[in-house]
């Protein structure tokens, strides 16, 4: 049974996401490092390590990068909805538009 929404197009949605997640990525992985210089300040209180420490989970729950979470949720979200895109419905939205466009 056909489905009745573009699933071509919820993909080529997930490719922007994904250029748009990259260009996040880059000033957040900055910010890891200056997270990680200001965890070797000498004498830092633990109270402000611990804070730090949040600050880079979280960066790396986002975009991935640390050695427990090479890939992040932002990464993560997108294959998901990609496996959940009918690959055959694709195919067949993909054939169509390009028949027309021979037309």
């Amino acid at each position: 049974m056909p489905i009745k929404w573009s699933a071509l197009a919820v993909s080529n949605a997930a490719d922007n996401l994904e250029k748009c997640f990259m260009e996040a990525s880059l000033p957040l992985a900055i910010a890891k490092g200056i997270v990680r210089a200001a965890l070797e300040i000498p004498d830092i209180p633990n109270y402000i390590k611990q804070r730090l420490m949040s600050i880079l989970s979280s960066i790396e729950g986002d975009i991935g990068g640390s050695r427990w979470q090479v890939t992040g949720r932002w990464e993560s979200m997108v294959s998901d909805l990609r496996k959940d895109l009918p690959a055959d419905a694709m195919k067949a939205e993909q054939k169509r538009s390009e028949m027309k466009s021979l037309v």
